[in-house]
């Protein structure tokens, strides 16, 4: 099966949101009805953590799109330095109303966020559309000892690199348990390249909303309270290895919303789709086939 794959684009508040929608092609486009995937990636990270999720997706049968959240890859930066919540749900609730469409949503770290505050808050109004979520390894706690590692490692490095190469003895340092790539190539499409340099491909003014000391946990009970409102689905995917949310935060979680399904990857860290995307494939797709 061939996968189309287009370009997209949408406008919101001055903004415009970049992204990628992959369908199935079989010689002739059709006209589907069942709901469409919607990948949220992570702060710092790009529409392309999703891409080998969309294609492998799409050649089981689903529409998928994924998208550089603002200040993001080839996404819109705020020239106010406007990375709210509020701001992020905003546009996600736009890209819903524009494609009117039924959705499956799947959100990792900070799009597991924006998942539960577009599902479970009333005031997005796209709640008609959303019929199930997926959030991998988010939960409305966290650990603040993982939250600031991120930070840090977001926040470090801001004077760019010299070479993709000393990128990527950066990030193996940061991910020691991942076989390092033999090809630096693929980190283009993470960096920008500017003054002879090479920088992250995000706004470092999109960690303004949070703070080194503080992480989420001004944030917290929001969650919790768009957790508690979803009547939908839910699959929690956590890495066995987290930092990030532990045992204790799944078990608050399902207090929150008892009809929440939940399964760990083992050996994978917070990092889950980069870690082991085969056994995370294997386990959305035999979640999402039982509502499409």
């Amino acid at each position: 099966m061939q996968i189309q794959r287009e370009a997209r684009a949408f406008f919101h508040n001055k903004m415009c949101i970049r992204g990628e929608f992959f369908t199935p092609y079989k010689g002739t486009k059709i006209e589907k009805k069942e709901p469409f995937i919607l990948f949220l990636h992570g702060g710092g990270q790009t529409r392309f953590a999703w891409e080998n999720s969309a294609v492998a997706m799409s050649h089981l049968g689903f529409d998928c799109l994924t998208i550089d959240l603002r200040g993001h890859g080839d996404s819109d930066w705020d020239e106010t330095g406007s990375y709210s919540l509020d701001s992020s749900v905003g546009d996600i609730a736009y890209i819903l109303k524009e494609f009117r469409r039924d959705v499956f949503l799947v959100g990792a770290s900070f799009g597991g966020y924006l998942s539960m505050l577009v599902t479970g808050e009333e005031l997005h109004k796209v709640q008609r559309y959303i019929q199930a979520i997926i959030l991998v390894d988010v939960a409305p706690t966290a650990n603040p000892s993982g939250i600031q590692e991120i930070i840090s490692f977001m926040q470090a490095h801001q004077e760019g690199f010299s070479s993709l190469e000393e990128a990527a003895l950066v990030i193996q340092k940061y991910l020691p348990h991942r076989k390092p790539s033999q090809d630096v190539q693929g980190l283009q499409k993470n960096l920008r390249y500017r003054n002879n340099r090479w920088f992250w491909h995000w706004d470092p003014n999109f960690l303004n909303f949070v703070t080194l000391e503080t992480g989420v946990k001004p944030f917290e009970q929001r969650l919790q309270n768009a957790l508690g409102s979803i009547e939908q689905p839910i699959l929690l995917v956590r890495g066995a290895l987290s930092s990030i949310v532990d045992e204790i935060d799944v078990q608050k979680a399902k207090e929150i919303a008892p009809h929440m399904e939940y399964i760990d990857v083992k050996k994978a860290t917070h990092m889950v789709v980069g870690d082991k995307n085969d056994i995370f494939l294997q386990v959305i797709s035999t979640f999402l086939q039982k509502y499409k």
